[in-house]
């Protein structure tokens, strides 16, 4: 709220005036309001108000890959990461993090596992990174190989006569 006063209160005529450019909502920065009076006697007072805009928008995480990833029983699992960006502070990939749900990820082992990346901590700005979560699968999809101790592998031709 403004208040607004003259020495002569019987010939008060008051404006206002307001000016404000911003180059951009989106651009972060120091801009200056200025106000205006002007009394009917031509007296003028101005007022400076500094405004700081910044960015409130969280960086943001985004997997590498796909969720759920399907990993062979047996392989090796290599994880492919998460990578972070930030409106302001640029790539924060560097400071990703991953940690497991419950357990971390073992090949030998059939299941669901996960894996959540994060980030060590927030951006320039104090805000941190929604958590991503990767889910992955650990399944056997390789068909058993027959095998004889006799010497017999499943490309020999096997010959059986039957005799009455």
């Amino acid at each position: 709220m403004a208040l607004l006063s003259s020495a002569c209160a019987s010939s008060i005529s008051l404006r206002a005036s307001l000016l404000v450019v911003f180059t951009s909502p989106d651009t972060p920065g120091t801009y200056e309001i200025t106000f205006v009076a002007e009394d009917g006697a031509g007296n003028q007072a101005t007022l400076v108000i500094k405004v700081e805009v910044v960015l409130a928008t969280a960086p943001l995480i985004k997997l590498v890959g796909q969720s759920p990833l399907v990993v062979e029983a047996g392989a090796v699992y290599s994880d492919p990461g998460a990578t972070a960006i930030d409106l302001v502070d640029g790539d924060l990939s560097a400071d990703v993090v991953s940690s497991a749900v419950d357990e971390a990820v073992n090949s030998a082992k059939l299941g669901t596992y996960g894996v959540v990346y994060s980030l060590a901590k927030p951006n320039s700005r104090g805000l941190e990174a929604e958590p991503v979560r990767r889910t992955v699968i650990v399944r056997d999809t390789t068909p058993p190989v027959c095998f004889s101790e006799m010497g017999i592998w499943p490309t020999t031709k096997i010959i059986i006569r039957l005799e009455r």
